[in-house]
Order: structure tokens, then C-alpha cells, then sequence
């Protein structure tokens, strides 16, 4: 019989939004840095120069049309424009083999004006052929400035926990997902850059890139290699905002290729509303003691 590798949810989920490796709870348990990814030192950045970003071809603050010249300040752009407003984090991941769907993921996190209360729900499913699960393919999470509750599993098999705060954006670290975007902004030296017209005559900006960002960016799915291929697409508005970005690469499983895919949307941004789960009068009830013993 073959093997299966199944881990905890819990402790992953404190490593924040890392993809098969992370949230959903299928990766390696040694995940456990809030910083999904390694965050280039902030000498790297060259926007001050003349000769990189002049009046002609600057864009936004971080952009020209040449490109990214410095991912921390592109990225702070994104995240000052979410910090007091509401907004909703879709993310989906999936990793496809010659046959069919191996692994899939989806997580929406719905965040409130300051981020200090957001409701998190997250779902998984691996096909029999890839050996790598969570232990509960559906999440809940709760926080709302105090010690988070945890709802974990689905139908009868469902437990509650409570759970540390983990950094100052509660147990999810990176909320407003700036520390992936400075990944992706700062490993990746040739860009396409591009204006687009969206449906509500909204001016966007479209990054591209072919080169392949560096591998703890890419986030390789467990017991995946060989990473290859790699596209990535940015969509920001005129003022620095990310409407989404998709990271696509082929790699190999098993001796077979696999497709990985990972697209992050952000949504009904200053409209999102965070009410109170159905469930959350039962994860009081049934953690009561746990909550008195982490105050």
C-alpha cells in the first residue's frame, strides 16, 4: 500500500497563507515562520536613481516602464491602500498531473476596516494518487482582536481550538499579502508592462515576467521538483493596488509533469462585510476553559 503523508492544521495555520505547504495544512510541519517567503534586504532597491525611474517612464512609486525597481515600495503601496479599508482574499492553488487535478486549495479570508477581525474558511482535496493531505480538509477561523477559535473539520467530525496570536496581524500573518508581493516583486529582474481597460473603464497596469523567481517563491508543493516554465502576472491599479496576480510554472511529480498554479484575488474591497460565523456560540462553549487558561 502506498504511503500517505498527512500533518496537522493548527500549527500551519500560524505560518500564515503558504500554499500546499502552509494553510491548507499538506505540506512539511516544519513550516512555522510567519514570513512565507525570504524578503530581499531593502539595499536592493534602486528607485532613487535617475537613470531607472525619470518622469518619462515612472508609473508608480516602484514602477517604471521598464519595470520593478524597488518591491518595497510597490508592495507598502498595496498594503497602505488596504490597512483601513475592508476587503476579501481569494486564493487558489492547484496542482495538475497528466490525468486530472493531484492537490487543490481554496481560502477566502474576509478582512475588516483596520484588520484587527477577519473570518478565514479554507478547503482542500487531494486525489488518491498524490500522497499528501491535511488532517480536516475544511477550516475555520475566527479573530476579532482577542485569542483566535478554530473550527476544524466538516458534518460530525468537527472540533474547536483556540489558537495563539502569532504576530501583529493575529494568527494569520500577512494579511493584506505584502510580504508575498515583495517575493514576487524583488526576484524577478525583466518585466512586461503593460495599461489595460477594465470593464468599469478603471485604469489598470499589467506586469509580466517569464523569468522564473527564485524557488522559496515559487512554493513547490511537497514531494514536487524541477520547477520550470515559470509565468507571472500581476494586475495593479493606478494607484499601486494588486486586483490579483497568478504564478504559473510546470515541475515534476513522480517522474510525470504537473502544472502548479496559484491566483490571488483581491475583492469587494472598502464593501467586504465580516460577520460573526454561524458557528462561533459553540466554539465559545466548547473552549471556554482553554480561553481562560491562555488569558
Amino acid at each position: 500500500m502506498r504511503w500517505r503523508l498527512v500533518v496537522p492544521v493548527l500549527a500551519l495555520v500560524l505560518a500564515g497563507c503558504s500554499g500546499f505547504g502552509g494553510l491548507d495544512g499538506s505540506g512539511d510541519s516544519r513550516t512555522t515562520t510567519l514570513t512565507p517567503v525570504d524578503v530581499p534586504e531593502r539595499s536592493t532597491a534602486v528607485d532613487a536613481t535617475p537613470s531607472t525611474a525619470t518622469a518619462e517612464n515612472r508609473l508608480l512609486p516602484g514602477l517604471t516602464t521598464e519595470g520593478v525597481t524597488d518591491p518595497f515600495v510597490l508592495a507598502d503601496a498595496h498594503h497602505d491602500l488596504l490597512a483601513n479599508r475592508s476587503y476579501t482574499r481569494i486564493t487558489d492553488r492547484t496542482l495538475d498531473g497528466p490525468n486530472g487535478t493531484l492537490r487543490s486549495t481554496h481560502q477566502e479570508l474576509r478582512v475588516a476596516e483596520g484588520g484587527r477581525r477577519y473570518h478565514l474558511t479554507a478547503t482542500s482535496e487531494s486525489a488518491p494518487s498524490y500522497p499528501v493531505s491535511a488532517v480536516a480538509s475544511r477550516l475555520g477561523l475566527w479573530y476579532d482582536d482577542a485569542p483566535a477559535l478554530f473550527r476544524v473539520g466538516q458534518g460530525e467530525n468537527v472540533s474547536y481550538r483556540v489558537g495563539m496570536t502569532g504576530s501583529l496581524d493575529g494568527p494569520v500573518g500577512d494579511i493584506t499579502g505584502e510580504d508575498r508581493l515583495v517575493g514576487l516583486y524583488g526576484t524577478v529582474d525583466r518585466w512586461s508592462v503593460k495599461p489595460m481597460v477594465s470593464w468599469n473603464n478603471q485604469r489598470l497596469l499589467v506586469l509580466e515576467s517569464r523569468e522564473p523567481p527564485d524557488h522559496d517563491v515559487l512554493r513547490l508543493p511537497t514531494l514536487v521538483e524541477e520547477p520550470r516554465d515559470a509565468e507571472l502576472q500581476v494586475v495593479l491599479t493606478n494607484d499601486g493596488g494588486v486586483v490579483s496576480h497568478r504564478l504559473r510554472y510546470n515541475a515534476t511529480f513522480d517522474g510525470q509533469p504537473v502544472r502548479v498554479v496559484e491566483h490571488v484575488r483581491y475583492v469587494q474591497v472598502g464593501s467586504t462585510t465580516v460577520d460573526e460565523p454561524a458557528w462561533l456560540d459553540e466554539a465559545i462553549e466548547e473552549t471556554i476553559d482553554d480561553r481562560r487558561g491562555s488569558g
